[in-house]
């Protein structure tokens, strides 16, 4: 593979994966709670905001997984032992698994529930943005040791 499509693929990469977990970030750090404490508007934002990064998230959930396959097959960039790579597609396999649970799975189950059941609904899909913030710093932490 020739230096300028092996960086080109790496930047491509990268940049996916600052929007998708920059976007995860400014959600579970700023967005949440700004959200939840400012009164009874909050959490319609909150969703609102929700339902404008999905897209952006699912443009870069892509895009990841097409560089991220490409430059696996081809070895681009890898130095580092097998099981650093193992566990950083199982992160982002997780990671794309929440996603996908927390903007389709739980809105149909929260549009069936009521009271404490909705409630409940909401206080996962806060805790599993929080896991998915997790997962993307150990993410780039992984990502940090493969390159190195």
């Amino acid at each position: 593979m020739s230096t300028a499509v092996a960086l080109t693929l790496w930047w491509a990469h990268a940049a996916s994966a600052v929007v998708w977990i920059g976007g995860i970030f400014f959600m579970v750090v700023i967005a949440m709670p700004a959200a939840f404490g400012s009164g009874e508007g909050g959490p319609k934002a909150l969703g609102a905001m929700g339902r404008r990064f999905s897209p952006a998230a699912d443009a870069s959930i892509v895009l990841l997984v097409f560089t991220g396959a490409l430059m696996f097959i081809s070895g681009t960039g890898l130095r580092a032992p097998s099981a650093f790579q193992l566990l950083k597609i199982a992160a982002a396999s997780s990671m794309i698994a929440v996603h996908y649970y927390r903007g389709k799975g739980i809105p149909l189950q929260a549009a069936r529930a009521e009271g404490a059941a909705k409630e409940r609904l909401q206080r996962l899909s806060a805790n599993l943005a929080r896991l998915n913030l997790g997962l993307g710093f150990i993410i780039i932490l992984v990502s940090g040791v493969l390159v190195k």
